[in-house]
């Protein structure tokens, strides 16, 4: 009897010992496995104008209204997002939220279920200092192809937005793949994707998820989400240099923020501006500097951008400028120009999207002028591009 404890024993430690050297990864199986997290669950913490925790549709649901629900503690930075949404045609910018340091600087992907079959039917976005600068990043189509209307892809594709078409009235399947800088969008399990996104803008930063709804309500079901850098997107595009052309201004000066009342002067002194603080920021691919990245849309919602040119005679000089939202030139001092590419400021249908639409002929004297533009923001996006129609008897020099 004895003895055949003994032997019983031995045998146990032999197949645990084992387990330990040839499955010492059992124990983190779990931790690679899609975890579906209820969204009645206390891991999520919801800010919303109003929710509701119900059956829907067969489905358990939460009903989002006007804002957000995030996983508590969580660190994501690359794997598989996916869950279910019940669109209508009513009004709504709903989606997913991943990769957040805080409530005020995330990526944000959501689906305009109003604007099914159109080129802005879903919008990639990165928010910085709570401002989603969906205004910036934004894809061109062609609406008028043969004389036909349809929809054609202007230029490059950058995954910020694209046609889709949605089915309303029953649930939708949506599932995100994330990996490094980029991402990959799917609709209902389907093989082909809807979208690719090359380059998320904020880079690879692990952060909260969770989804959101915007203006409508929608139902939400199924959250889950999977850790894994085991990630293969079927579209194979590399991330690209930016590459600028001639004379577009890759590098402002950019003043700290104050309140755009200030600026009802037609004149600048220099009592005025010496009292600003001065920080480089880089132009992007798209050609404009993303002012969010550095300041909240406050009460101080408006920037000077600084551009100093060393001319080697009395000249005028076109710039090229898009903005966004409001803006106003300054030359040596004196303004010379504003402009308002606002939401709907012109027209109910107007975006304000940013794109070289607007220009103004400088009046440079000979040697160094200081050009300042003001750059106010409501919502959608605070940026600003630059591109001069030559270099010619001009150089560009370090301003502030």
């Amino acid at each position: 009897m004895l003895f055949d404890f003994i032997c019983i024993k031995y045998a146990i430690m032999k197949i645990a010992r084992f387990s330990l050297i040839f499955f010492p990864l059992v124990t983190f199986i779990p931790l690679l496995k899609a975890q579906t997290i209820p969204f009645d669950d206390k891991r999520w913490s919801i800010d919303a104008k109003g929710f509701l925790l119900e059956g829907f549709k067969g489905k358990n649901a939460l009903y989002l209204q006007d804002g957000k629900a995030w996983l508590k503690n969580e660190s994501f930075l690359n794997g598989i997002i996916e869950f279910d949404i019940y669109l209508s045609q009513r009004v709504s910018f709903s989606g997913l939220v991943f990769r957040g340091a805080d409530k005020k600087n995330y990526e944000e992907l959501y689906l305009r279920s109003h604007q099914s079959g159109y080129p802005d039917a879903f919008q990639y976005t990165p928010v910085f200092n709570g401002d989603a600068g969906w205004q910036l990043y934004h894809d061109q189509f062609d609406g008028v192809n043969n004389g036909l209307v349809s929809w054609k892809a202007n230029g490059e594709l950058n995954g910020y937005n694209a046609v889709a078409f949605y089915p309303f009235d029953r649930w939708l399947h949506v599932k995100l793949l994330v990996k490094g800088k980029q991402a990959e969008l799917y609709f209902d399990n389907n093989e082909d994707p809807a979208a690719f996104i090359p380059e998320l803008k904020r880079g690879e930063q692990p952060g909260s998820i969770g989804v959101e709804s915007g203006i409508g309500a929608v139902y939400f079901s199924n959250f889950s989400y999977q850790k894994t850098d085991d990630i293969k997107f079927k579209t194979s595009q590399a991330v690209l240099p930016v590459k600028f052309t001639t004379g577009v201004i890759t590098s402002w000066k950019v003043s700290n923020s104050f309140k755009e009342d200030e600026l009802k002067r037609n004149e600048l002194d220099e009592k005025f501006i010496q009292h600003f603080q001065w920080q480089s920021l880089a132009a992007e691919k798209g050609d404009f500097i993303n002012i969010s990245k550095l300041f909240s849309v406050t009460d101080s919602n408006t920037v000077f951008a600084n551009l100093s040119l060393q001319s080697d005679r009395a000249q005028i000089k076109k710039l090229d400028l898009g903005y966004s939202d409001r803006i106003k030139v300054y030359c040596n001092g004196q303004a010379i120009y504003s402009g308002n590419s606002s939401f709907r400021a012109k027209d109910f249908r107007y975006l304000g999207t940013i794109g070289y639409c607007d220009a103004v002929y400088l009046p440079l004297k000979k040697g160094e002028n200081e050009i300042l533009i003001a750059v106010s923001e409501t919502f959608g996006g605070w940026a600003l591009m630059g591109r001069l129609e030559n270099l010619e008897g001009i150089k560009i020099i370090e301003g502030k």
